[in-house]
């Protein structure tokens, strides 16, 4: 058992091993969801020392130091309200679970409107540099974000009662952002259904890897072309985390890659070197030559590609 003043000591000495133990979270999880493909934005903190208190006396906890499990607290936010299932799936396989929540299914439950999200707690093992310890995660949409901000702010820390009128407008405010995130999971599914949707994905994982390298405008109408014969050939059709995989490739190759971009920037040796879909025929010729060549020589002119591995070979 601990008093608030002692817990609220203990905290502001131990706080900063709390502040690399938020930091390493983060890191851990963009990585984990930017593996997957996920576009989501991830942001941590070390709760500090007046919220600690205040909470420990707004709550009335008889041993804080126990009962603040939010120590450290990681926001994960996802851009399509269809991931966070997926997301919190990912978060219980790399991590201990104390808990989840799913305040969505409450707020049914209850027949309330509120913001939803998930709110996950977590043990974090101890490590070389940071102490292990408990970890609230929220995994949220942008629009359910807002809403805990605002509301927050307005209705549940606010030091005096919101006027009825101000909580009237609130829960129209909620239902409105529950209709938002609804309306774009259904088109992002139409979306992602759409044919060509995957191609152009791919193009634009390319482009930014080759505008890393180049500064030309190249011609996107090819680029649908090419790789839409060759798509066959990468791992998982077009997986996601593929984007992941060429950056990785892009990094692990980038003196090679800006040689050949800064020396073929003039050539007319072959069309496809002024184009990002060449960083993938590159990352395919390192990685797995033989499919490649199969599923060019049924498509495509064989001494383009022929061109590229000279050069990716020279």
């Amino acid at each position: 058992m601990s008093t608030i003043a002692e817990a609220r000591q203990q905290f502001k000495e131990q706080r900063p091993q709390f502040v690399l133990a938020a930091q390493r979270v983060e890191a851990e999880i963009r990585t984990l969801v930017g593996s997957r493909g996920l576009d989501c934005q991830v942001n941590g903190r070390a709760k500090d020392v007046v919220s600690f208190a205040s909470k420990c006396l707004r709550k009335g906890y008889t041993d804080p130091w126990t009962q603040v499990t939010d120590k450290v607290g990681i926001r994960v936010i996802v851009s399509d309200p269809g991931n966070i299932d997926t997301v919190v799936g990912l978060l219980s396989e790399r991590y201990e679970t104390v808990r989840v929540e799913d305040k969505n299914e409450e707020l049914r439950a209850q027949k309330q409107i509120g913001y939803g999200g998930v709110h996950m707690q977590i043990r974090v093992e101890a490590d070389a540099e940071t102490i292990g310890c408990e970890c609230e995660i929220q995994v949220r949409t942008a629009a359910q974000n807002v809403w805990s901000e605002m509301s927050h702010k307005l209705l549940y820390k606010p030091g005096v009662e919101p006027d009825p009128e101000t909580e009237r407008a609130l829960l129209r405010l909620a239902v409105l952002m529950e209709i938002f995130d609804e309306e774009v999971t259904r088109r992002v599914k139409l979306i992602v259904s759409s044919a060509g949707y995957p191609i152009q994905e791919l193009i634009n994982t390319a482009e930014a890897q080759f505008y890393r390298f180049a500064d030309v405008k190249y011609d996107r109408a090819l680029s649908m072309f090419i790789l839409s014969e060759i798509a066959e050939t990468l791992p998982g059709d077009l997986a996601p985390g593929y984007d992941t995989r060429l950056q990785a490739f892009a990094d692990a190759h980038e003196a090679k890659l800006a040689g050949i971009f800064d020396r073929y920037r003039d050539s007319d040796s072959s069309q496809l070197v002024h184009q990002p879909e060449a960083i993938i025929i590159f990352e395919r010729l390192e990685a797995d030559p033989h499919t490649l060549r199969e599923a060019w020589e049924d498509r495509l002119p064989i001494d383009e590609l022929d061109i590229l591995e000279a050069i990716w070979g020279g």
